[in-house]
């Protein structure tokens, strides 16, 4: 069995916390800006506070759904982190990469401790 899975984070991991069209457009508009422009950030500021109040609704999103139909396969149901497995999650180095990946390692501390 591999003991790293890699795995890359974008948008989609706003999907289950209702992201408007509206607001995709203004955070595709900006996702390469190496400084965020303010309507981005309120996007985003938005995204951090239901990230935050529900962590264990990141894991609804596809990336981490991945993961769970990869784990299903290994028989370990009802969970996507696999003991013993290695994770990398690959994000931009712009302000809305390095946003997801503070919100997926929060989400993960929060709901895996033992994975920190």
């Amino acid at each position: 069995m591999a003991k790293l899975i890699v795995s890359t984070v974008g948008m989609t991991l706003f999907s289950p916390f209702g992201l408007s069209s509206d607001e995709r457009t203004i955070l595709k508009a900006h996702a390469n800006d190496m400084q965020l422009a303010p309507r981005a950030q309120r996007v985003l500021n938005r995204m951090r506070q239901q990230m935050q109040a529900q962590p264990a609704q990141v894991f609804r999103a596809v990336e981490f759904k991945t993961l769970e139909l990869y784990a299903h396969t290994s028989a370990q149901h009802g969970q996507w982190a696999i003991p013993g497995m290695h994770y990398v999650f690959i994000t931009t180095q712009t302000p809305s990469g390095e946003f997801m990946r503070a919100m997926c390692r929060r989400a993960i501390g929060r709901v895996y401790p033992a994975l920190r």
